[in-house]
C-alpha cells in the first residue's frame, strides 16, 4: 500500500460509514447528510487510489442511490435503472408462474422514478416497515431503509414482469454483456440535438419507420445513462463516419442549385467509395457486434449516399419543370439544406425505396446509374406533383 493510499484509506471507508450512519437516524439526523453523499460521490474522481478504495466499498453505490433519491437528483438522465448501483437486477427476471404476486401494468418512465423518490422520502421520515424474504440482501451491513428501498425497485420490477404486456416494454440492455433490464423508449433528444441533419440521414439509410433491430444509439435500448454512454462514444469513435459534401464553387460565386449541389454529391460519393473500400473492420467492446458488422455498415453507408444523390437528382429534374408543377416544399438551394430536410422526408423515402428495388447496392457516383432513370420517371410522384 503506497504513502497517499494510507492516507485515503481512513477517509474514505469513514465517509462511506458516516453517510450510512446519517441514513441509519433518518430525518432526525439529515443535517450534513447532503455533503457527505457529495463527497462519497465524487471520492473514486480524487485519484487512482481513491478510486480502488471506493470500488471495495460495497456499501457506497447503495448509498448514493438512497440519497439520489431523497434528494431527486439525476433527473436528466432518463433511463430505467439510473441512479441505481450496477449491481442490482443483473439476474434475468424471475418466471411470473414461480413468483406469487399481483402483476402490474408498466408506467411511465418519469411516474416509476417519482415512485422510487416517494418511497425513500416516506422511509426517511417513517422507518423501514419490514423486509420480503425473497429480496435477495445486496450487499451486507446496509441501513434497513436502504434494504427497504431495494425491496421496492425489485417488487416494483416483478409485478411489471408478471404483467402480459412486460416483453412489449421491456427488453435486456442492448450493452455487450450486460444482463439488466431495458425500458424501451424513443431516441434520446440530446443525441438527436447533437447533429441537425441526423434525421435526414436516417431516413436516407432506414427510411421513415425504424429499422427492426435499430443501430444507433439514440434509437437502441439501455438500462441505464453509462451504458449508453459506453456505447455511444465506442460507436462515434468506431463505427460512425464523418461525411464531408465538398461546396459548390463556381468562379463568378453563383449560388447553388439542386444542379450543383447533386454533382457535388456524385463527387463525394466517388470519394467516399474509396475510403469504405479501404477500410478495415475494427473491433467493438460495448457496441454490439453484429450491428458494427463491417458488411453491413458498408452496404449501409452506400445505401445513405446513394439515396443522397438519389433525391438531389430528383430535385434537379423537378427544378427545370415549369413553374406550375413545382412543389410548394422548396427545393434545395443552399449548402447547408439537409438540416431542414425534415420536410423532405416523404420524398427521401420514396427514392430509397427505388435505389432498394433497382441500385443493386452499388455507389451512385457517375450519374449514368440505371436505377436514375426510375427516379427521373416518377419525380412527379416522388414530390407529390400532380399534373
Amino acid at each position: 500500500m503506497t504513502a497517499l493510499q494510507h492516507v485515503l484509506d481512513p477517509i474514505i471507508s469513514t465517509w462511506v460509514e458516516l453517510l450510512a450512519t446519517s441514513i441509519e437516524g433518518g430525518a432526525a439526523r439529515w443535517k450534513g447528510r447532503g455533503v457527505l453523499a457529495w463527497a462519497v460521490k465524487v471520492a473514486p474522481l480524487i485519484v487512482k487510489e481513491a478510486r480502488n478504495l471506493w470500488r471495495a466499498e460495497l456499501r457506497a453505490p447503495f448509498l448514493i442511490a438512497y440519497c439520489n433519491f431523497y434528494y431527486g437528483t439525476g433527473a436528466h438522465k432518463t433511463r430505467y435503472l439510473d441512479g441505481l448501483p450496477a449491481s442490482m437486477m443483473a439476474a434475468p427476471p424471475p418466471n411470473p408462474t414461480v413468483v406469487q404476486m399481483l402483476a402490474a401494468r408498466v408506467m411511465e418512465l418519469k411516474d416509476i422514478r417519482q415512485a422510487r423518490i416517494n418511497r425513500v422520502r416516506q422511509l426517511d421520515k417513517e422507518g423501514p416497515y419490514g423486509l420480503e424474504e425473497r429480496v435477495v440482501t445486496p450487499v451486507p451491513d446496509l441501513p434497513a431503509v436502504v434494504y427497504e428501498m431495494v425491496n421496492h425497485v425489485v417488487l416494483t420490477h416483478e409485478s411489471f414482469v408478471a404483467h402480459a404486456s412486460y416483453w412489449r416494454h421491456f427488453c435486456t440492455c442492448q450493452r455487450v454483456e450486460c444482463t439488466r433490464p431495458a425500458l424501451m423508449q424513443p431516441p434520446d433528444p440530446e443525441a438527436i440535438d447533437a447533429s441537425s441533419d441526423a434525421e435526414y440521414w436516417t431516413c436516407c439509410r432506414d427510411g421513415r419507420s425504424k429499422a427492426p433491430h435499430a443501430h444507433l444509439p439514440s434509437d437502441m435500448s439501455f438500462c441505464s445513462y453509462g451504458c449508453y454512454a459506453a456505447a455511444n462514444s465506442e460507436f462515434q469513435r468506431v463505427v460512425s463516419f464523418a461525411i464531408k459534401t465538398p461546396p459548390c464553387l463556381t468562379r463568378r460565386g453563383s449560388k447553388p442549385t439542386p444542379s450543383r449541389l447533386y454533382r457535388a454529391a456524385l463527387s463525394r460519393n466517388s470519394a467516399m467509395e474509396r475510403e469504405l473500400r479501404q477500410s478495415v473492420a475494427r473491433k467493438t467492446v460495448h457496441y454490439p457486434s453484429t450491428m458494427a458488422d463491417h458488411e453491413r455498415l458498408t452496404r449501409e453507408r452506400i445505401t445513405m449516399l446513394s439515396v443522397d444523390a438519389g433525391f438531389l437528382y430528383a430535385a434537379e429534374c423537378l427544378a427545370q419543370a415549369p413553374k406550375r408543377l413545382q412543389p410548394l416544399r422548396e427545393l434545395p438551394y443552399a449548402e447547408d439544406w439537409r438540416e431542414n430536410a425534415v420536410c423532405h422526408l416523404t420524398a427521401v423515402e420514396r427514392v430509397r425505396d427505388l435505389y432498394l428495388k433497382f441500385g443493386g447496392g452499388r455507389m451512385t457516383k457517375t450519374g449514368d446509374e440505371r436505377w436514375l432513370g426510375h427516379v427521373k420517371s416518377l419525380v412527379f410522384e416522388i414530390f407529390d406533383v400532380y399534373r
